[in-house]
């Protein structure tokens, strides 16, 4: 009888002291939603398991700061990103302003040839001795001439338009096309030739076709600045030429854009997707084209490099994630 009474009094003290201590530790996690448990007076035994006790509760406590200073910083981080993105698009249409200035010029100059041409007729359709063919011929040769500014101008206001909603697919040699048209007219192209080897056959691309026109007009002015500066050897050196391939390879649209300017540097191949870095004379350039060529690429999930040697030309490889 004395060996089941203390038996029944082991029983006690094991479920006072450990079981029922142990099974409110257990009921205090399975009940914390982030908000720190208080443990009230006399809830916490003084033995091993009270300290273990206080031991979860300062735990608790420091999950809890710890939680706070991580949304503080997912929140400074948000910010910080919030203001990079700003300045990525600052940078962006700088020099996207940059370049329409660099246009513009050259649409000046492209426009006067025709405004003159116009000008021409308008002094002959005013004298009284032109028979009715005549005057139907320069009446659309007049309007011809207009057409051709009118489109100039388009392409320049359609490239310099902000971009309205991200469109995420485009058509790349449509694209090509478009900055062509819009280059084809200035000064600096008049001398070059281009050529084309477009060979891709799957061309729609990850990449918004206002950052793809971005792209191929920076690459484009890059490689006439780089021919500009171009004189013929004694031995007879080619043309100004731009070559343009495409072709696909896994899952990419290879773009390759071949100058037979005057080449860079080792030292300096490995900066020119740094940016504000530039080989340019002062007033010429910004150092930023080929660098937001880099980020806009990239951000898509391709790729872009050069390969080049001093008075050998220049080769910038885009890589484009097709759809």
């Amino acid at each position: 009888m004395n060996a089941l009474i203390l038996v029944l009094f082991g029983i006690y003290l094991l479920s006072r002291t450990v079981v029922k201590p142990i099974n409110r530790l257990v009921s205090v996690t399975e009940r914390y939603d982030g908000a720190i448990p208080k443990l009230q007076k006399g809830e916490v035994p003084n033995n091993e398991i009270g300290r273990l006790s206080q031991s979860l509760n300062r735990m608790l406590r420091q999950l809890d700061a710890n939680e706070r200073e991580l949304k503080e910083n997912i929140l400074s981080l948000k910010a910080a990103n919030a203001e990079i993105r700003k300045s990525r698009d600052e940078m962006v249409k700088s020099e996207k302003m940059a370049s329409v200035g660099r246009l513009a010029t050259g649409v000046a100059h492209e426009i006067g040839n025709p405004l003159g041409i116009i000008l021409g007729y308008i002094e002959l359709l005013q004298r009284g001795d032109l028979t009715g063919f005549e005057r139907e011929d320069f009446l659309s040769r007049m309007e011809s001439e207009i057409t051709r500014i009118h489109r100039i101008i388009r392409d320049l206001l359609d490239f310099s338009r902000p971009a309205t909603a991200e469109q995420h697919h485009s058509n790349a040699h449509e694209i090509l096309e478009d900055v062509l048209a819009i280059l084809s007219p200035q000064p600096l192209f008049e001398k070059i030739h281009i050529q084309r080897s477009l060979q891709g056959e799957s061309v729609i691309v990850k990449l918004a076709e206002d950052s793809l026109k971005q792209v191929f007009l920076n690459i484009m002015i890059n490689a006439a600045d780089a021919m500009d500066d171009f004189l013929p050897g004694p031995e007879g050196l080619p043309e100004p030429t731009l070559t343009i391939e495409s072709f696909n390879e896994e899952g990419f649209l290879i773009m390759r854009f071949s100058d037979t300017g005057c080449g860079i540097g080792p030292h300096e191949i490995k900066r020119i997707f740094d940016p504000f870095f530039t080989t340019k004379e002062p007033g010429k350039g910004t150092g930023l084209g080929l660098s937001i060529c880099y980020t806009m690429v990239d951000q898509a999930g391709g790729g872009i490099h050069a390969e080049s040697k001093p008075g050998r030309g220049t080769t910038v490889i885009l890589h484009i994630p097709l759809r």
